[in-house]
């Protein structure tokens, strides 16, 4: 074991006693909890501190046909409760824990089948508990209270934006060998996404109907982290796919703004999987931000196959022909229960012609706070485990650190 005076000798010779000092500092600070952006892994260096922006938060009021849509959502939810594999065959997962706890209140006021506390409750989703764990990297309250919280929630969503403009060639990549570091967190905020939109083709501001959140504003929207981490998956998904005659599924999908996107890229075939109640948050948003699209509820008859489908987890279990030209997962497996993800990947290669795309993080900690013999599940590991699939790509998520993208070609 190294002794405490040789490592203050390696310190002091390695740095001096700047150095010495900025380390203990950054000990103490994450020792009592000072330190926050450990959370937020930026992929850009501060080297000229912030950009000068703040998140603002957004919010919004309830119209009749919010009401509307809180009616046509309750009765897709108490149609899905109904079914007897809404309990399934599973063990304790995150998202079990989570109804129990943060998820209880919104599963309180749909008991009450209330469509005005509904469309109230999810008028200002972002600052209710039900988004926990699929949101900002820190939840509302801990915004709302602190300025320097605000101004590492504005780098982070600058610091993505970024990263998605190197990735398309809009910005070159910067080297950390040059002096020239740190100036692509410089530029323009709305210069950078009017050159990512004429890149790309297609709108990429988000519908303004988030609320509760707080966001930055660039070019002509309001943006979080989660709106450009989704603009990019659902521009890989185009990579791949085409969208006029493919159809994509969706496992875990959040909020549902992969969908958002996908319609915008042209995807008229969506489909999209989860928990019942994370469904509710799914019609709301996609139900709001896209008036003009058929959006088809649990329960409810598509007029077309050129539909957007939100639909309880155990439906996708029960399609066996090959259904789906890819189907997607962006941070959820490594949540879920571990029998659940294989019956996923068993139905995957049932339902789906030609790809998988994973974009899930494998830290394999805990997977229930304050438990230890449960770890979060690793994805590969689990595909490896399955069998049958083949592995065309890996490599690491090139706007999030810490996360690794994996394309599987589905066995014929």
């Amino acid at each position: 074991m190294i002794s405490t005076y040789t490592k203050v000798k390696y310190a002091l010779g390695e740095g001096g006693v700047p150095l010495l000092m900025k380390r203990t500092w950054r000990r103490m600070k994450k020792k009592v909890g000072i330190v926050h952006n450990a959370r937020y892994r930026l992929n850009h260096a501060m080297v000229h501190g912030f950009p000068r922006a703040e998140v603002e938060l957004r919010g919004g009021h309830t119209t009749e046909n919010d009401v509307l849509i809180a009616e046509r959502i309750l009765t897709a939810f108490h149609a899905a409760r109904a079914c007897k594999e809404e309990a399934g065959n599973r063990d304790e997962d995150m998202w079990s824990f989570l109804e129990h706890g943060h998820h209880k209140d919104m599963l309180e006021i749909l008991s009450e089948k209330n469509p005005h506390k509904l469309a109230n409750y999810l008028r200002d989703v972002y600052r209710q508990s039900i988004t926990y764990g699929i949101t900002n990297a820190v939840e509302y309250h801990e915004l709302a209270s602190s300025k320097k919280l605000r101004r590492y929630e504005a780098a982070d969503i600058k610091d993505k934006a970024v990263s998605l403009a190197e990735l398309l060639g809009v910005l070159s990549y910067e080297n950390p060998g040059q002096e020239t570091l740190g100036e692509n967190m410089k530029v323009d905020s709305d210069w950078l996404i009017h050159e990512i939109e004429k890149k790309i083709g297609v709108p990429v501001a988000p519908p303004d109907i988030d609320g509760g959140v707080f966001k930055l504003k660039m070019g002509n929207g309001y943006f979080m982290s989660r709106d450009i981490l989704s603009l990019y998956a659902a521009w890989r998904l185009r990579q791949l796919v085409d969208p006029q005659n493919g159809s994509i599924t969706e496992l875990g999908p959040g909020v549902g703004k992969v969908a958002l996107y996908a319609s915008r890229f042209g995807f008229l075939d969506y489909s999209l999987f989860d928990l019942p109640r994370m469904n509710v948050v799914q019609a709301w948003y996609l139900i709001k931000a896209l008036p003009e699209r058929e959006v088809v509820l649990f329960g409810e008859t598509a007029k077309s196959k050129n539909s957007i489908k939100i639909l309880p987890w155990w439906e996708f279990l029960k399609v066996n022909q090959k259904k789906y030209d890819l189907t997607f997962n962006e941070d959820g497996l490594p949540e879920m229960d571990r029998g659940i993800v294989m019956d996923y990947l068993e139905a995957i290669k049932k339902n789906t012609k030609k790809y998988f795309l994973s974009i899930n993080h494998e830290r394999g900690d805990a997977l229930i706070p304050g438990q230890t013999e449960k770890l979060h599940l690793i994805a590969s590991q689990a595909v490896e485990k399955s069998g049958g699939f083949k592995r065309i790509s890996r490599f690491p998520q090139l706007l999030r650190n810490g996360y690794v993208e994996e394309l599987y070609e589905i066995p014929s």
